[in-house]
């Protein structure tokens, strides 16, 4: 039970009956609680009677808002041996532990965080999602505070309230976003508590969003990114730690909007442009923003450019005190079409920057290729610089200056929800200099387009999703040989694709 409880142990012995089991109450100081747990040789008790109980370790978990010195009275009612029958139990508390002495005497839920990667952990987010009984959490957004509970004392830390949503007048639900710092192969316990709204919280980092004259702005101690006033794509991005700006510069002198680092998802549909997410403009995708000290995240959403039968989503989440940024994006076919291309995963940056690209492969080594080795125009890319849809990573780098830009595919999935296979025709992932004017990754589950040669129209059936999430991540290169180049990008790819685990 992951909250504030007493746990009584009971001996059945049976009294001329057939030795059966069924719970029916629970009072504590005379007030029935939401809800207690009776185990028979640790199975919970649900609906069916419970059988030989007198040869079975009995246990009843009731929850209790304790503090130290306290008593509480408990009454058990039960059908035991075919009689109904009532047991009062007086208990008091600890000198010590219980409640969080900030909480208000309504609401506590605790869950289980575990490290068990063995990568030591720093402020890293974790997400609740509670549903509670709206009495306990009447007003979330304002009145949530978190604790870790080690040691029998409980430590605030900062926590994040979002996407509030009453099930009925009765129930609420809420996500809490907690940044955890943990050891390897260690856990401890996040308490959530219904507290007054004016109970501070621990610092958090200088976060922050705010509207330019031309963009929209986030920053951290880490970065200052721009992202498109017109399709709100990831537009630049300066590294403050390294001094680098990575952006996208294009000789063709095109708009900066349209110069985004972030392009995808993209369509080609035959008869019809080729849409990317960047060529969304305002009123034609709907936005949310969440905003708060540990997170900011952007939320983008509707029909692709030019192109009724498929509709995207593309969120970025951006973090206080880290140097990733979250990239999560989903492209749906709503009806039959015919395209070129379906693709997703993209990155667009200028050549200068960088010298060389490196991809892991799936034997675990790196294969390094330079830029110029990358050439490409609308035949896509040279063989040399493909890889596969599932390549766990990919780094753009400068040999000689030491730093570099890495792409994190996290988690992906792509199928037919209804009667058909996704289409993989010309399936691949691949780094590209596009005609020296910039140099891309991309992700093609299929990409049939190939220039005026030897195009292939294919049909993407209705109910077919794409569905990834990234995270873009500077970092420094290192010396030595490939892998321990590229240790610092293994290392942060270890920790992206093994979050810690939570257990209610």
């Amino acid at each position: 039970m992951r909250e504030l409880h007493i746990r009584i142990p009971l001996i059945a012995n049976p009294d001329n009956g057939d030795d059966t089991f069924a719970p029916q109450e629970v009072l504590v100081d005379s007030i029935r609680p939401l809800y207690s747990l009776w185990y028979f040789d640790g199975t919970t008790y649900d609906y069916e009677v419970m059988r030989d109980v007198s040869k079975k370790k009995i246990e009843v978990f009731i929850p209790v808002f304790w503090k130290p010195g306290e008593e509480h009275i408990f009454n058990l009612s039960f059908i035991y041996c075919g009689r109904k029958k009532m047991l009062q139990v007086k208990a008091q508390t600890p000198s010590e532990g219980g409640a969080w002495t900030n909480a208000q005497k309504t609401a506590n839920i605790g869950f289980c965080v575990k490290e068990e990667c063995g990568i030591a952990r720093t402020n890293e987010i974790v997400d609740f999602d509670v549903v509670a009984e709206k009495q306990l959490f009447p007003v979330p957004a304002k009145c949530v505070r978190a604790t870790i509970f080690n040691s029998r004392k409980h430590t605030p830390v900062a926590c994040q309230v979002y996407e509030v949503e009453e099930i009925d007048n009765a129930f609420v639900r809420f996500r809490t976003a907690v940044p955890i710092t943990l050891p390897a192969y260690s856990s401890t316990i996040v308490f959530l508590w219904n507290c007054k709204d004016n109970e501070n919280m621990p610092p958090t980092g200088s976060l922050r969003m705010w509207n330019a004259t031309d963009a929209a702005m986030v920053s951290n101690e880490f970065y200052l990114i721009r992202l498109s006033p017109l399709s709100g794509q990831l537009m630049t991005w300066q590294d403050l730690k390294r001094g680098i700006l990575f952006d996208y510069q294009d000789p063709r002198k095109l708009k900066e909007s349209e110069r985004v680092i972030n392009r995808t998802p993209d369509v080609y549909r035959v008869g019809k442009p080729w849409s990317h997410a960047l060529d969304w403009q305002p009123g034609q995708y709907q936005q949310k923003n969440i905003e708060g000290p540990l997170f900011i995240e952007t939320i983008r959403w509707g029909k692709m450019p030019f192109v009724d039968e498929f509709s995207c989503n593309v969120r970025y989440r951006f973090i206080a005190g880290r140097q990733e940024v979250f990239i999560t994006s989903v492209i749906s076919a709503d009806k039959d079409a015919k395209i070129l291309a379906l693709r997703n995963g993209g990155i667009s940056l200028t050549p200068s920057l960088f010298t060389h690209a490196a991809w892991q492969t799936q034997d675990g080594g790196v294969k390094i290729i330079s830029v110029e080795s990358a050439l490409g125009n609308d035949t896509g890319s040279p063989p040399a610089a493909r890889m596969p849809t599932d390549t766990p990573w990919i780094a753009l780098y400068h040999a000689d200056k030491k730093y570099g830009f890495s792409v994190h595919t996290l988690r992906q999935a792509y199928f037919n929800k209804e009667q058909y296979h996704s289409v993989t025709a010309r399936r691949q992932s691949y780094v590209s200099v596009y005609r020296h004017y910039t140099l891309y990754t991309i992700r093609s589950m299929t990409q049939t387009y190939f220039a005026n040669i030897h195009s292939l129209p294919v049909i993407v059936h209705a109910g077919t999703e794409f569905y990834e999430e990234m995270a873009f991540v500077p970092f420094e290169v290192l010396t030595g040989n490939n892998n321990e180049i590229f240790k610092q990008v293994q290392n942060i790819h270890k920790r992206l694709t093994n979050p810690l685990v939570i257990i209610p």
